[in-house]
Protein backbone atom coordinates (compact mmCIF):
# COMPACT_ATOMS: atom_id res chain seq x y z
CA UNK A 1 0.00 0.00 0.00
CA UNK A 2 2.42 2.66 -1.21
CA UNK A 3 -0.18 5.41 -1.48
CA UNK A 4 -1.22 5.22 2.17
CA UNK A 5 2.43 5.01 3.25
CA UNK A 6 3.16 8.25 1.40
CA UNK A 7 0.05 9.85 2.91
CA UNK A 8 1.26 9.02 6.43
CA UNK A 9 4.72 10.49 5.81
CA UNK A 10 3.27 13.67 4.28
CA UNK A 11 0.89 14.08 7.21
CA UNK A 12 3.79 13.67 9.65
CA UNK A 13 5.45 16.59 7.85
CA UNK A 14 2.27 18.65 8.19
CA UNK A 15 1.46 18.46 4.47
CA UNK A 16 -2.13 18.07 3.35
CA UNK A 17 -2.95 15.44 0.73
CA UNK A 18 -5.83 13.57 -0.84
CA UNK A 19 -5.82 9.82 -1.47
CA UNK A 20 -7.76 8.98 -4.65
CA UNK A 21 -8.77 5.32 -4.48
CA UNK A 22 -10.51 3.40 -7.26
CA UNK A 23 -12.10 0.87 -4.91
CA UNK A 24 -15.18 1.88 -2.97
CA UNK A 25 -13.81 0.28 0.18
CA UNK A 26 -10.31 -0.48 1.32
CA UNK A 27 -9.52 -3.95 2.63
CA UNK A 28 -9.28 -3.58 6.41
CA UNK A 29 -10.24 -5.56 9.48
CA UNK A 30 -13.39 -3.63 10.44
CA UNK A 31 -11.87 -1.63 13.30
CA UNK A 32 -12.05 1.61 11.29
CA UNK A 33 -15.05 3.11 9.50
CA UNK A 34 -13.86 2.63 5.92
CA UNK A 35 -15.28 -0.84 5.27
CA UNK A 36 -15.46 -4.51 6.31
CA UNK A 37 -12.66 -7.05 6.44
CA UNK A 38 -11.79 -8.64 3.11
CA UNK A 39 -9.13 -11.30 2.75
CA UNK A 40 -6.07 -10.23 0.81
CA UNK A 41 -2.70 -11.67 -0.03
CA UNK A 42 0.20 -12.10 2.35
CA UNK A 43 3.10 -9.67 2.03
CA UNK A 44 6.63 -10.40 3.25
CA UNK A 45 8.33 -7.47 5.03
CA UNK A 46 11.99 -7.56 5.97
CA UNK A 47 14.61 -5.28 7.54
CA UNK A 48 14.18 -2.01 5.65
CA UNK A 49 10.42 -2.38 5.37
CA UNK A 50 10.08 -2.99 9.10
CA UNK A 51 12.28 0.00 9.84
CA UNK A 52 10.05 2.11 7.61
CA UNK A 53 6.93 0.86 9.42
CA UNK A 54 8.58 1.69 12.75
CA UNK A 55 9.33 5.24 11.59
CA UNK A 56 5.64 5.65 10.74
CA UNK A 57 4.62 4.27 14.15
CA UNK A 58 2.76 1.21 12.83
CA UNK A 59 5.27 -1.63 13.13
CA UNK A 60 3.73 -3.15 16.27
CA UNK A 61 0.23 -3.04 14.78
CA UNK A 62 1.41 -4.94 11.71
CA UNK A 63 3.65 -7.49 13.41
CA UNK A 64 1.27 -8.41 16.22
CA UNK A 65 -1.08 -10.03 13.67
CA UNK A 66 1.60 -11.42 11.37
CA UNK A 67 3.87 -14.43 11.32
CA UNK A 68 7.23 -13.35 12.69
CA UNK A 69 10.74 -14.63 13.00
CA UNK A 70 10.63 -17.27 15.71
CA UNK A 71 7.10 -18.39 14.78
CA UNK A 72 6.57 -21.71 13.04
CA UNK A 73 7.76 -21.12 9.50
CA UNK A 74 8.73 -24.13 7.44
CA UNK A 75 9.13 -25.33 3.91
CA UNK A 76 7.26 -28.51 3.15
CA UNK A 77 8.07 -30.05 -0.20
CA UNK A 78 7.34 -33.75 0.28
CA UNK A 79 4.17 -35.32 -1.07
CA UNK A 80 4.25 -38.08 1.53
CA UNK A 81 1.46 -37.29 4.06
CA UNK A 82 3.67 -38.61 6.87
CA UNK A 83 6.79 -36.67 5.85
CA UNK A 84 8.11 -34.16 8.37
CA UNK A 85 8.27 -30.52 7.17
CA UNK A 86 11.75 -29.00 6.91
CA UNK A 87 12.53 -25.75 8.71
CA UNK A 88 13.41 -22.88 6.45
CA UNK A 89 16.71 -21.08 7.00
CA UNK A 90 14.90 -17.77 6.67
CA UNK A 91 13.56 -18.18 10.20
CA UNK A 92 17.09 -18.69 11.55
CA UNK A 93 19.07 -15.97 9.77
CA UNK A 94 20.12 -12.57 11.09
CA UNK A 95 17.37 -10.64 9.34
CA UNK A 96 14.13 -9.49 10.91
CA UNK A 97 11.03 -10.32 8.91
CA UNK A 98 7.27 -10.68 9.18
CA UNK A 99 4.62 -12.17 6.92
CA UNK A 100 1.45 -10.12 7.28
CA UNK A 101 -1.90 -9.90 5.56
CA UNK A 102 -2.07 -6.89 3.29
CA UNK A 103 -5.37 -6.08 5.01
CA UNK A 104 -3.54 -5.66 8.33
CA UNK A 105 -0.97 -3.31 6.79
CA UNK A 106 -3.71 -1.18 5.23
CA UNK A 107 -5.65 -1.11 8.49
CA UNK A 108 -2.58 0.01 10.46
CA UNK A 109 -1.87 2.82 7.98
CA UNK A 110 -5.49 4.01 8.00
CA UNK A 111 -5.49 4.12 11.79
CA UNK A 112 -2.27 6.12 11.74
CA UNK A 113 -3.84 8.59 9.30
CA UNK A 114 -6.82 8.91 11.66
CA UNK A 115 -4.47 9.71 14.57
CA UNK A 116 -2.61 12.35 12.58
CA UNK A 117 -5.89 13.87 11.41
CA UNK A 118 -7.22 14.02 14.98
CA UNK A 119 -4.06 15.72 16.20
CA UNK A 120 -4.20 18.25 13.36
CA UNK A 121 -7.87 19.05 14.01
CA UNK A 122 -7.16 19.59 17.69
CA UNK A 123 -4.21 21.88 16.97
CA UNK A 124 -5.07 23.60 13.67
CA UNK A 125 -8.73 22.85 12.98
CA UNK A 126 -8.18 20.91 9.74
CA UNK A 127 -7.47 17.37 8.61
CA UNK A 128 -4.29 16.44 6.77
CA UNK A 129 -5.35 13.30 4.89
CA UNK A 130 -8.58 13.19 2.90
CA UNK A 131 -9.96 10.29 0.86
CA UNK A 132 -11.93 9.99 -2.34
CA UNK A 133 -13.14 6.41 -2.78
CA UNK A 134 -14.66 4.86 -5.89
CA UNK A 135 -12.77 7.28 -8.13
CA UNK A 136 -10.39 6.27 -10.88
CA UNK A 137 -8.24 8.77 -12.73
CA UNK A 138 -9.03 8.69 -16.46
CA UNK A 139 -6.82 11.53 -17.66
CA UNK A 140 -4.18 13.97 -16.40
CA UNK A 141 -3.48 17.42 -17.86
CA UNK A 142 -0.48 19.55 -16.94
CA UNK A 143 -1.14 23.28 -16.70
CA UNK A 144 1.84 25.66 -16.63
CA UNK A 145 1.37 28.42 -14.07
CA UNK A 146 3.57 31.30 -12.91
CA UNK A 147 4.24 29.57 -9.58
CA UNK A 148 4.95 26.17 -11.10
CA UNK A 149 2.96 23.42 -12.83
CA UNK A 150 -0.51 22.33 -11.80
CA UNK A 151 -1.96 18.93 -12.55
CA UNK A 152 -5.66 18.59 -13.36
CA UNK A 153 -7.20 15.18 -12.79
CA UNK A 154 -10.25 13.97 -14.70
CA UNK A 155 -12.04 11.06 -13.02
CA UNK A 156 -13.92 8.25 -14.75
CA UNK A 157 -17.05 8.65 -12.64
CA UNK A 158 -17.36 12.39 -13.34
CA UNK A 159 -17.53 12.43 -17.15
CA UNK A 160 -17.27 16.23 -17.39
CA UNK A 161 -15.01 18.56 -19.35
CA UNK A 162 -13.89 20.23 -16.12
CA UNK A 163 -11.21 18.65 -13.91
CA UNK A 164 -12.46 16.92 -10.78
CA UNK A 165 -9.30 17.61 -8.79
CA UNK A 166 -6.18 19.74 -9.11
CA UNK A 167 -2.85 19.46 -7.32
CA UNK A 168 0.65 20.91 -7.26
CA UNK A 169 2.35 17.56 -6.62
CA UNK A 170 1.10 14.26 -8.05
CA UNK A 171 2.32 10.95 -6.61
CA UNK A 172 1.30 7.87 -8.57
CA UNK A 173 0.85 4.77 -6.42
CA UNK A 174 -1.74 3.39 -8.83
CA UNK A 175 -0.27 -0.02 -9.48
CA UNK A 176 0.97 -1.96 -12.43
CA UNK A 177 -1.48 -0.38 -14.91
CA UNK A 178 -0.58 3.12 -13.75
CA UNK A 179 -2.34 6.06 -15.39
CA UNK A 180 0.25 8.40 -13.86
CA UNK A 181 3.07 6.41 -15.47
CA UNK A 182 1.33 6.61 -18.86
CA UNK A 183 1.03 10.38 -18.42
CA UNK A 184 4.80 10.55 -17.91
CA UNK A 185 5.42 8.42 -21.00
CA UNK A 186 3.18 10.68 -23.07
CA UNK A 187 5.03 13.77 -21.87
CA UNK A 188 8.58 12.46 -22.19
CA UNK A 189 8.17 10.13 -25.14
CA UNK A 190 8.93 6.38 -25.17
CA UNK A 191 12.63 6.97 -25.97
CA UNK A 192 13.18 8.96 -22.78
CA UNK A 193 10.69 7.22 -20.49
CA UNK A 194 11.13 3.53 -21.23
CA UNK A 195 8.76 0.97 -19.71
CA UNK A 196 9.85 -2.63 -20.11
CA UNK A 197 7.27 -5.39 -19.77
CA UNK A 198 8.09 -9.09 -19.55
CA UNK A 199 5.34 -11.70 -19.61
CA UNK A 200 6.13 -14.70 -17.43
CA UNK A 201 5.48 -18.12 -18.97
CA UNK A 202 2.22 -19.84 -18.12
CA UNK A 203 -0.63 -18.81 -15.83
CA UNK A 204 -1.43 -19.52 -12.20
CA UNK A 205 -4.39 -19.40 -9.84
CA UNK A 206 -4.93 -18.21 -6.27
CA UNK A 207 -7.31 -20.49 -4.38
CA UNK A 208 -8.52 -20.05 -0.79
CA UNK A 209 -8.07 -23.09 1.47
CA UNK A 210 -10.52 -22.58 4.38
CA UNK A 211 -10.29 -26.16 5.64
CA UNK A 212 -6.51 -26.29 6.08
CA UNK A 213 -6.19 -25.54 9.79
CA UNK A 214 -4.50 -28.85 10.56
CA UNK A 215 -1.48 -27.65 8.63
CA UNK A 216 0.78 -25.60 10.88
CA UNK A 217 1.06 -21.83 10.58
CA UNK A 218 3.76 -22.38 8.01
CA UNK A 219 4.71 -21.80 4.41
CA UNK A 220 4.10 -25.04 2.50
CA UNK A 221 5.35 -25.95 -0.97
CA UNK A 222 3.80 -29.13 -2.36
CA UNK A 223 5.77 -30.37 -5.35
CA UNK A 224 4.76 -32.80 -8.04
CA UNK A 225 7.39 -33.35 -10.70
CA UNK A 226 4.67 -34.55 -13.03
CA UNK A 227 2.10 -31.73 -12.79
CA UNK A 228 3.59 -28.68 -11.03
CA UNK A 229 3.70 -26.92 -7.64
CA UNK A 230 1.18 -25.65 -5.10
CA UNK A 231 2.49 -22.86 -2.85
CA UNK A 232 0.44 -22.27 0.31
CA UNK A 233 0.75 -18.94 2.15
CA UNK A 234 -0.50 -18.99 5.76
CA UNK A 235 -2.78 -16.57 7.56
CA UNK A 236 -2.76 -16.19 11.36
CA UNK A 237 -6.23 -17.76 11.57
CA UNK A 238 -4.90 -21.03 10.14
CA UNK A 239 -6.28 -20.69 6.61
CA UNK A 240 -4.19 -20.45 3.46
CA UNK A 241 -4.08 -18.92 0.03
CA UNK A 242 -2.80 -21.52 -2.41
CA UNK A 243 -1.14 -20.70 -5.72
CA UNK A 244 -1.25 -23.54 -8.24
CA UNK A 245 1.38 -23.38 -10.97
CA UNK A 246 0.75 -26.24 -13.42
CA UNK A 247 3.46 -27.49 -15.74
CA UNK A 248 3.22 -26.56 -19.45
CA UNK A 249 2.17 -30.11 -20.33
CA UNK A 250 0.21 -32.38 -18.01
CA UNK A 251 0.55 -36.17 -18.30
CA UNK A 252 -1.86 -37.77 -20.75
CA UNK A 253 -3.18 -40.07 -18.01
CA UNK A 254 -3.81 -37.26 -15.49
CA UNK A 255 -7.51 -37.20 -16.34
CA UNK A 256 -7.67 -33.41 -16.61
CA UNK A 257 -6.79 -30.81 -19.23
CA UNK A 258 -4.33 -28.02 -18.55
CA UNK A 259 -6.90 -25.62 -20.00
CA UNK A 260 -8.95 -26.17 -16.83
CA UNK A 261 -6.27 -24.27 -14.94
CA UNK A 262 -5.58 -21.70 -17.67
CA UNK A 263 -8.89 -19.87 -17.34
CA UNK A 264 -12.01 -19.92 -15.20
CA UNK A 265 -13.84 -23.15 -16.05
CA UNK A 266 -17.38 -24.38 -15.36
CA UNK A 267 -17.26 -26.68 -12.35
CA UNK A 268 -19.44 -29.52 -13.65
CA UNK A 269 -19.77 -32.64 -11.48
CA UNK A 270 -17.63 -34.61 -13.96
CA UNK A 271 -14.85 -32.00 -13.93
CA UNK A 272 -14.93 -31.68 -10.15
CA UNK A 273 -14.65 -35.46 -9.74
CA UNK A 274 -11.73 -35.61 -12.18
CA UNK A 275 -10.01 -32.68 -10.45
CA UNK A 276 -10.46 -34.23 -6.99
CA UNK A 277 -8.82 -37.41 -8.29
CA UNK A 278 -6.06 -35.33 -9.92
CA UNK A 279 -5.11 -33.48 -6.70
CA UNK A 280 -5.47 -36.61 -4.58
CA UNK A 281 -3.09 -38.50 -6.85
CA UNK A 282 -0.43 -35.83 -7.24
CA UNK A 283 -0.68 -33.88 -3.94
CA UNK A 284 -1.66 -36.43 -1.27
CA UNK A 285 0.12 -34.57 1.56
CA UNK A 286 -2.00 -31.49 0.95
CA UNK A 287 -5.24 -33.38 0.41
CA UNK A 288 -4.84 -35.16 3.74
CA UNK A 289 -5.59 -31.85 5.49
CA UNK A 290 -8.20 -30.08 3.34
CA UNK A 291 -11.67 -30.43 1.88
CA UNK A 292 -10.48 -31.64 -1.53
CA UNK A 293 -13.83 -31.25 -3.28
CA UNK A 294 -14.13 -27.63 -2.19
CA UNK A 295 -10.55 -26.99 -3.28
CA UNK A 296 -11.25 -28.61 -6.66
CA UNK A 297 -14.34 -26.44 -7.13
CA UNK A 298 -12.37 -23.31 -6.36
CA UNK A 299 -9.47 -24.25 -8.62
CA UNK A 300 -11.88 -24.58 -11.54
CA UNK A 301 -13.96 -21.47 -10.91
CA UNK A 302 -11.21 -19.00 -10.03
CA UNK A 303 -9.80 -16.72 -12.70
CA UNK A 304 -6.30 -17.52 -13.94
CA UNK A 305 -3.60 -14.87 -13.56
CA UNK A 306 -0.81 -14.00 -15.94
CA UNK A 307 2.47 -12.99 -14.38
CA UNK A 308 4.18 -9.86 -15.72
CA UNK A 309 7.20 -7.80 -14.72
CA UNK A 310 7.36 -4.03 -15.31
CA UNK A 311 10.43 -1.80 -15.08
CA UNK A 312 10.67 1.94 -15.68
CA UNK A 313 13.77 3.87 -16.74
CA UNK A 314 12.86 6.80 -14.49
CA UNK A 315 10.42 7.49 -11.66
CA UNK A 316 9.79 11.25 -11.72
CA UNK A 317 8.97 14.20 -13.97
CA UNK A 318 8.78 17.77 -12.62
CA UNK A 319 6.38 17.40 -9.67
CA UNK A 320 5.15 13.92 -10.64
CA UNK A 321 6.52 10.86 -8.86
CA UNK A 322 5.94 7.11 -9.19
CA UNK A 323 6.09 4.82 -6.15
CA UNK A 324 5.47 1.12 -5.59
CA UNK A 325 4.15 -1.13 -8.34
CA UNK A 326 3.58 1.78 -10.72
CA UNK A 327 7.37 2.15 -10.94
CA UNK A 328 8.55 -1.45 -10.71
CA UNK A 329 6.31 -4.50 -10.34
Amino acid sequence: PGGLSVAVRLAELGQRCMVVEGRRRLAIDGSTPYGPFRRSFIVAIRDRGLQYLAEMGVRERVTEKGLQKGDTFVWRTANDPDARPTKSTVSRDSHDWVHASRDNVVSALLQRCDELNAASVAKHGNVLVEYRFGSRVANIVKVDCSQGPRYDLFLEDEGTSEPSLSCKVLIGADGVNSVVRQFMVNKLGPDVMRVECFTDPGKYKFVLMPEAKELSRAFHVFVSRAVGNIICLPYPDGTFTASFLPRPVLPADSGVERAWFQEATEATPERVAATVKFFGQHFPAMCAHINVEEFANSSLRFEAWEGRTYRCSRYHLDRVLLVGDSAHA
